[in-house]
């Protein structure tokens, strides 16, 4: 493999001088020189207090929404009405495998409610030649395995075809549970999830079979896409 000798410099695009960064510190943390206006970047714990006040809300719309629930809906578990997809490994044998363009999604990339792209891509080859599978579009899934799921559980829906890496566990509805729907239920469970977390030392494993055991009132079709259009009024 060949390195790349140089870069152009460009406003998104810029070279450091080894000498000019913090001997003590060693901040290599991004700024752009050529960006003419301070970013104010939140910190973590502003950012994980906001997501935990977004997910109570949920519960309580989704408690509210539900005050006409009907004694003849079911109560279901996760497991019952949905089929969990993961892989057990990662196709990195080959530098090939990566020359590809299908979203390759890993817990990095769970930055908004529907995820359509990602940081790293694979080719046709790498599904081919290992483990890895085709998440179809609009699937609910979530972080199984992070550091993060000490403070929280990521949880997305996909926007488009494509892969999770061994971190991840898809949940693909039987037809009875639309996607949004489930993405609002599990974000209401959060509390649920959490007590869920097996910790580790540095990183910390929710546990499928946990997952499953979740339970809920099933309303019909029509009532879940209801219940989804009051919460994205309200959010």
């Amino acid at each position: 493999m060949k390195l790349q000798k140089t870069k152009a410099d460009s406003p998104k695009s810029w070279s450091v001088d080894a000498k000019t960064i913090d001997q003590e510190t060693f901040d290599l943390s991004v700024k752009n020189p050529n960006g003419n206006e301070e970013v104010a970047h939140r910190s973590p714990k502003k950012i994980m207090d906001e997501i935990a006040a977004l997910d109570a809300a949920s519960a309580k719309v989704l408690k509210r929404s539900g005050a006409g629930v009907k004694s003849s809906w079911p109560r279901k578990t996760i497991g019952e009405v949905c089929q969990f997809r993961g892989v057990a490994r990662h196709p990195k044998q080959f530098d090939r495998y990566w020359r590809g363009n299908i979203p390759w999604v890993s817990p990095k990339d769970m930055k908004f409610d529907v995820v359509s792209d990602s940081i790293d891509h694979i080719s046709m080859e790498a599904i081919d030649g290992s483990a890895t599978s085709l998440i179809p579009k609009d699937r609910c899934w979530l972080s199984s395995r992070s550091g993060i799921l000490a403070r929280i559980v990521p949880i997305a829906v996909t926007g488009r075809e494509l892969t999770i890496n061994q971190d991840l566990k898809a949940l693909c509805p039987d037809g009875t549970v639309d996607a949004m729907f489930l993405y609002h239920l599990l974000h209401s469970k959060m509390g649920d999830l959490l007590g869920m977390v097996s910790r580790g030392a540095t990183v910390h494993r929710l546990m499928t079979e946990q997952i499953r055991s979740l339970s809920f009132i099933l309303p019909p079709l029509p009532e879940q896409r209801r219940i989804v259009g009051i919460l994205d009024e309200t959010f």
